[in-house]
């Protein structure tokens, strides 16, 4: 059966931010069910989908919550007159945020790591989650 906010927001009782947002639009969780593959992710006994889409849901409300922009911190370089920057967050996206962790560990589990966009045969991140193998 698929959740709702108060349910994910049981996964997260120490964090304000997640505490706090109502999500009265319903955005978040619908999002996160749209980009998993309720074949991949099982059914009965050994159903995942609902965690995973919880943990999806939370991951991607914390990171468009970041003060610092959804891109999150930037690293600079300059040598002489010449100056470059980079988003950290693009090298793992998954990793800055501790739903993102969970989920990623979740998503280890299923079978050749198949778990996003709905009848994909293959492991597929839209932009920027374009940098698993």
């Amino acid at each position: 059966m698929p959740k709702v906010w108060t349910d994910a927001q049981k996964l997260a009782p120490g964090d304000a931010a997640v505490q706090a947002f109502t999500d009265a639009g319903g955005v978040f969780l619908p999002l996160a069910y749209s980009l998993l593959n309720s074949t991949n992710w099982g059914s009965g006994g050994n159903n995942q989908l609902d965690t995973a889409a919880m943990y999806l849901a939370l991951h991607l409300f914390t990171v468009g919550n970041k003060t610092e922009g959804a891109a999150g911190p930037i690293s600079n370089e300059k040598v002489g007159d010449v100056a470059r920057a980079r988003d950290i967050l693009q090298q793992n996206a998954w990793e800055s945020t501790p739903y993102g962790k969970l989920f990623r560990l979740l998503m280890n589990t299923l079978p050749d790591r198949i778990g996003l966009v709905s009848g994909s045969g293959r492991l597929f991140f839209p932009t920027p989650y374009s940098f698993f193998p």
